[in-house]
């Protein structure tokens, strides 16, 4: 990369993301080339820095800083990536970048030890493939213009110009499919892969004897079948999830041991997310339920083409039980998921439901609205310089808890105040104060998520000599932010129903009285809804608005969903005026 102005010297912070648990990056090498000529190699620290937490996945960036970089300059970096586990990796190239790309190169030498073919699957490369030079794949392309990232938009992988290589082991034999509906039979390939995958997941769970004894001690027969259901998903819970909360240090990552059966999985009480959702379905079947493993991809970072065949697609597990003559999917492997609640990137996708000799296509359940609120009362006055303060209390249930207690796990409690924090003040107006008094409970499954917190919001009111007007929507509607812009590049992807329910109370001030109330309001689209009210009781005005989003929006009408919520912008603009009493 060369730098042609003072801006661009910002690009000499180098970031290379990776994933813990997946990959290593290891071996940095990197230089600045001066325009003389001269080059100054990089001898500094590198450093690792958090970038997100994503449920199970937590991202890093080995970062550094290279050298006496100044116009002119040509900035050059190297590193390789380490996979970690003993299966052969898939390798996706992102072709696009944050700046103008004029011409690229992209070469990979396959695996020479594996017999395993190469395939590839593209997305966004117009009338471009790669072709074979030798025993490497090479792709040339250019003028790529610039990524632009935005909020509620695809997974990445959808919406970049990328190529990605994966290894298909050759079909040995034939497998004859499992008999099923049209829709539901699962081509040659698949079949393979699921009768492997149960075969290898039954060997796991075939331990009678401590089933029993388990299930006896946590749910007796004697309990009606949905409760009896509800205490085992809850035991295989309790099970350390690896997967999310992983050793903390490597002295604690040499003391576990990898588990050969549910049996193990009990008597250590810690497992990944396979292992416990394994351990339910054999708790279950243990029980008397006619239980299934079923395998999903997870939709917040790709979508699934069965078409592709590729394993790594298949990245999540869900269990389906059959409770009388209803069948009902579960997730125990996602750390704090309530009993019933299928954890969003699992739900509205098709999966594989594993049966003895293969599997079966199923599709997963889309996200009911009703299960994910966010429940926010504020109760405020006026104080003598003008402002509105008082206390908000927020409830959090659904996959809106969910997100936020898999997002904090790893925090201490300062840091989950703190965003907090930070999230309730994009809610307020710009310069308003968020205090958090209590919050939680953070490491369980079933209650809401709630807080306490204590709010001041300046610039809110307007006086005059004997008027005081107030817009009591004082807490920012849903996404409305996110579409401002007249503009947007790519698609909107909302990806679970949701439901915000808001209460603003206001004291009315000694000596005012009510002037006017703004009416009630309603919009109704075919993606979502919105209701206000106003009410006036006991030198109280009580401002209530519903709002829903209905529907996994994968959509190009912007225009259609920016009306939605530049109505709800313009609704929340309507103000209470207040007077002075007579004789004040």
């Amino acid at each position: 990369m060369k730098i042609l102005t003072n801006e661009g010297r910002r690009y000499g912070n180098i970031e290379i993301v990776y994933s813990r648990g997946v990959a290593e990056v290891k071996d940095i090498q990197a230089r600045t080339i001066q325009p003389d000529g001269s080059a100054i190699p990089f001898r500094g620290q590198v450093f690792d820095k958090p970038i997100a937490r994503v449920r199970k996945l937590r991202l890093l960036a080995k970062t550094f800083t290279l050298p006496d970089v100044q116009v002119g300059s040509i900035l050059e970096y190297r590193y390789r990536l380490e996979w970690k586990g003993d299966s052969t990796p898939a390798m996706r190239w992102t072709l696009d970048h944050q700046l103008y790309t004029h011409r690229a190169r992209f070469s990979l030498r396959p695996y020479s030890v594996t017999s395993s073919a190469l395939n590839w699957r593209s997305k966004g490369l117009v009338g471009k493939q790669p072709v074979w030079q030798g025993e490497v794949q090479v792709l040339e392309i250019g003028d790529l213009p610039p990524f632009r990232k935005e909020e509620l938009m695809p997974p990445e992988e959808e919406v970049r110009p990328s190529l990605e290589f994966y290894y298909q082991a050759p079909m040995m034999e034939y497998i004859v499919p499992v008999e099923g509906g049209p829709k539901e039979m699962l081509d040659d390939f698949w079949t393979r892969v699921a009768k492997f995958v149960n075969e290898k997941s039954d060997k796991f769970m075939d331990k009678d004897r401590a089933l029993r004894e388990t299930v006896a001690a946590v749910a007796p027969a004697g309990d009606p079948p949905d409760a009896r259901l509800r205490k085992l998903y809850e035991r295989a819970q309790k099970i350390r999830n690896l997967s999310y909360l992983p050793p903390k240090s490597n002295a604690e990552a040499d003391k576990l041991v990898e588990n050969k059966n549910v049996e193990e999985v009990l008597r250590r009480g810690y497992g990944n997310d396979s292992d416990i959702a394994a351990l339910f379905v054999a708790l279950a079947r243990a029980a008397g339920f006619e239980t299934s493993l079923v395998l999903v991809p997870e939709r917040d970072r790709t979508f699934f083409a069965p078409e592709v065949h590729r394993i790594q697609s298949l990245n999540g597990e869900l269990t389906m039980v059959k409770i009388g003559s209803e069948q009902r999917f579960f997730d125990p492997g996602s750390l704090y998921c309530p009993f019933g609640l299928i954890s969003w990137e699992k739900t509205a996708v098709q999966g594989i439901r594993l049966v003895k000799g293969g599997g079966l296509w199923v599709h997963t359940p889309k996200p009911v609205g009703a299960d994910t609120r966010i429940r926010r009362t504020l109760r405020l006055h006026t104080t003598d310089q003008g402002r509105l303060e008082g206390d908000l209390r927020v409830g959090f249930t659904g996959q809106e808890a969910l997100r936020r207690r898999q997002e904090a796990q790893d925090q201490d409690d300062l840091g989950r105040r703190k965003d907090l924090e930070n999230e309730i003040k994009r809610w307020l107006p710009d310069g308003s104060f968020a205090e958090v008094g209590k919050a939680g409970p953070w490491d369980q499954a079933e209650p809401p998520l709630e807080a306490e917190i204590h709010v001041r919001v300046s610039g809110m009111i307007a006086s005059t000599v004997r008027r005081m007007i107030i817009p009591l929507s004082v807490l920012r509607a849903g996404n409305g932010a996110v579409f401002r812009s007249t503009f947007r590049a790519q698609p909107v992807y909302i990806p679970y129903f949701y439901r915000e329910d808001d209460e603003v109370v206001l004291e009315i001030p000694p000596g005012y009285q009510v002037e006017s109330l703004p009416g009630p309001g309603k919009i109704e689209t075919a993606f979502g809804r919105c209701e206000t009210s106003h009410e006036l009781a006991d030198r109280e005005i009580r401002f209530r608005r519903q709002e829903a989003v209905e529907g996994i929006l994968q959509t190009g009408s912007y225009r259609e969903l920016r009306g939605f919520f530049e109505a709800m912008r313009v609704s929340d603009e309507n103000r209470t005026v207040l007077q002075v009493v007579a004789g004040h």
